[in-house]
């Protein structure tokens, strides 16, 4: 059974849940919300004394506020004392006035407890819906109470890098861009936002939301004096005492937005995610410039809600960047495993057996049924797992055909070496560089060694003439024409032969999907691990991830199965005419 959410990935808060100060108060807040729930149901209107004490014992509001809530109580109980009669008959006894009074003291009662539950997110968001959504009742679910909890645990600060990737329209955007910074600032109205999508239009549609929530009835009401708007652009709003929602988009600007929080809500168009140029985009971005608009680096939060679109979108790439770092609850429209969801504040536990969906209720198995059919990249945006199980481009169940014994030199129709140059720096976050050798006899492909280090330009020379010094001997050996293979060409070419520059058509992943049939087809053989000269099934594991970094296996990989074919098919051409002279 999966456990997710609370033990899996929480680094981007606190440690330890259970165990901050703020934590607890939260978890102590949250249980006695729930009390103040079950024993109102229990009460009746009429009798204001059961519940009012306790659910005012710690309560956040002023004094006054709760002194006269109290008064209440105080005045029909003690009537039914001296009579000797329920809350409810004395009722009847009292003066007019001290009915008026009486009166004004419940409706203020009702008030201050309704402000109470307005402090829960998710009590917030199912109040404020019909302003937003007059003629659409609202269908609430386990996993907004979840993102909830992980909002709060942000706005208090216990959280400073979350990341929620969830399916499309499942209310992600309305809960994170629109109710939680307009739910911060009924508490906190100096808090500054920063919220940024792929598109200008839907960031400042999204503003104008805020601006229309913070300025409602309602909202003017529950929080009287509270949150005053000084400024209503579509780009921004500002309030009376500082506090400010900013709108931008991927590429657009945002110099001098210093903020306490910076919201990022689909930072990809899902129509340009096949784009690498559009996906290095997006994430330069975040780094160049959404990274740096925090008013204080040390407090500051960053919460990423997004589908999945590609392995190495914005969550891949902060991931990968920043291991353990970020928080991250990623939520499948169906459950590939049995899962278990543990609520950081509350304590709740949630079970999705596998084959559960996540919102029956809106999205019932005829509905997933038809997205499974009808959408490309169902397993990335749906189930948020944009390498499928089994493999991404490259199955895993298309890397099973291992040989035991090595072919004897003379069997191959022809032996080739292939390299992936990206030397440079030796750190670990420099690329590697790769050489393969491959053999071939007939249509079988044998991978037959490997070299795969981090190296600088002398040691990419040193090692590729240590690597053509061992058998079998490769005749051509092929360079990709880019990064830095052309400087490795010019230097090598007066000492070692058969080097050929390659000119790579299309993007690293359009390349290895044009060789993927010769894995498919059972073509592409490794060596048993027994008999590896090399980790061959770190190899398989990096092409079955491809093209997720490290992808330099795949790159060298993919150019030498694309170079066996073309001098393939350019023998099986030659073998033919020589047929036909014979025949002549």
């Amino acid at each position: 059974m999966a456990t997710r959410a609370s033990g899996a990935s929480m680094t981007g808060c606190a440690r330890s849940s259970t165990g901050s100060a703020a934590t607890r108060r939260l978890k102590k807040r949250s249980a006695k919300r729930q009390s103040l729930k079950d024993s109102t149901a229990a009460s009746s209107i009429s009798s204001p004394s059961a519940t009012v004490l306790t659910e005012n014992l710690d309560s956040p509001l002023k004094f006054q506020d709760r002194k006269e809530a109290q008064s209440a109580s105080i005045l029909a109980t003690s009537t039914a004392k001296s009579r000797n009669i329920s809350d409810a008959a004395a009722v009847a006894y009292l003066l007019p006035e001290e009915k008026t009074e009486l009166l004004q003291l419940l409706e203020r009662r009702e008030f201050l407890k309704q402000q109470r539950e307005l402090r829960d997110l998710a009590s917030f968001t199912q109040q404020a819906w019909p302003i937003l959504e007059p003629g659409t009742p609202l269908k609430w679910n386990w996993h907004l109470d979840l993102i909830c909890e992980y909002l709060t645990l942000v706005k208090e600060r216990v959280c400073r890098r979350l990341i929620i990737n969830v399916p499309p329209q499942t209310m992600k955007s309305r809960l994170v861009n629109v109710f939680y910074p307009t739910w911060s600032w009924s508490q906190i109205p100096t808090r500054r936002f920063l919220s940024s999508s792929y598109s200008g239009e839907l960031s400042e549609g999204f503003n104008i939301e805020r601006s229309k929530l913070v300025s409602s009835e309602w909202f003017q009401r529950m929080f009287p004096d509270q949150v005053t708007l000084t400024q209503e652009r579509q780009d921004q709003i500002e309030n009376a005492v500082g506090g400010r929602m900013t709108a931008t988009s991927t590429g657009g600007t945002a110099t001098g937005k210093g903020s306490h929080d910076v919201i990022v809500d689909d930072p990809l168009n899902p129509k340009q995610a096949a784009s690498e140029v559009e996906l290095k985009s997006s994430n330069l971005f975040f780094d160049d410039t959404l990274r740096t608009r925090l008013s204080d680096q040390a407090t500051g939060a960053f919460v990423v809600i997004m589908q999945r679109l590609d392995i190495a979108d914005l969550t891949g790439h902060l991931t990968e960047m920043n291991p353990g770092e970020w928080t991250v609850i990623s939520l499948p429209m169906e459950a590939e495993d049995a899962e278990e969801w543990h609520f950081p504040i509350s304590g709740r536990v949630y079970r999705r057996a596998a084959g559960d969906l996540l919102w029956p209720a809106r999205f019932p198995e005829p509905v997933v049924a038809s997205l499974r059919r009808d959408v490309p990249n169902y397993h990335g945006q749906y189930q948020q797992r944009p390498s499928p199980k089994g493999g991404a481009i490259i199955k895993e169940e298309w890397c099973q055909h291992f040989y035991n014994v090595v072919p004897d030199e003379k069997q191959f129709d022809e032996v080739i070496q292939s390299w992936d140059m990206s030397f440079g720096s030796k750190s670990d976050e420099a690329s590697f560089v790769v050489g393969q050798k491959w053999g071939r006899i007939g249509a079988r492909k044998l991978l037959l060694d490997e070299e795969r280090r981090r190296m600088d330009f002398v040691e990419t020379k040193q090692a590729l003439k240590s690597f053509s010094a061992r058998p079998p001997f490769a005749h051509a050996k092929y360079v990709e024409n880019k990064a830095n293979g052309p400087a490795i060409i010019q230097e090598l070419k007066a000492t070692v032969d058969g080097l050929i520059d390659v000119q790579p058509d299309g993007d690293k992943t359009a390349r290895m999907f044009a060789v993927s049939t010769e894995y498919q087809a059972g073509n592409v053989e490794f060596p048993a691990p027994a008999i590896a000269s090399f980790p061959v099934m770190d190899h398989i594991r990096e092409i079955t991830r491809f093209p997720m970094k490290p992808n330099d296996r795949g790159d060298a990989a993919s150019q030498a199965l694309k170079m066996m074919r073309h001098r393939m098919g350019m023998l099986d051409y030659y073998e033919k005419l020589a047929r036909k002279d014979e025949e002549v």
